[in-house]
């Protein structure tokens, strides 16, 4: 028959909340940190007669949903020919786009994509500049 302490002892172990488990060990790792990071692409095509639309992408990594993706298509001569501002959690994380180019307005060659990447956590914002893509539009044939 068990004492009145050993009664006492057997309820407060009970009561005491169970040790949380060691996620350390066992050779598990620790969650991966994400980065800001991110990446655009485009594929080489023909500058045709008129205005057409051509398309980029792109892909991103933030820690947070709160960020701020601000894309720049320069030509040839390094004039901006498109622009755009995407931002979280409302835009996708990756994803395809068009841009309008008229052929009258621009010169076939290379062109570059330039973007600037803005995380926010709420009190501290994190700012990284992608690589930078490029692309050839060429002249029919």
């Amino acid at each position: 028959m068990p004492t009145t302490l050993t009664a006492a002892v057997l309820a407060a172990g009970l009561l005491l909340p169970s040790p949380l488990p060691d996620t350390m060990s066992s050779g598990s790792e620790p969650a991966p940190v994400v980065e800001v990071a991110g990446s655009t692409s485009a594929t080489n095509g023909v500058l045709r007669r008129g205005c057409r639309r051509y398309s980029y992408s792109y892909e991103i990594a933030t820690p947070y949903d709160d960020w701020t993706l601000e894309l720049t298509i320069r030509d040839p001569r390094q004039r901006g020919v498109a622009a755009e501002a995407l931002l979280g959690p409302s835009d996708p994380r990756a994803d395809s786009r068009t841009f309008r180019l008229c052929r009258w307005a621009t010169k076939a060659g290379r062109f570059t994509i330039h973007g600037k990447l803005t995380s926010y956590d709420g009190t501290h914002e994190e700012i990284v500049q992608l690589p930078t893509t490029t692309f050839r539009l060429r002249r029919p044939r």
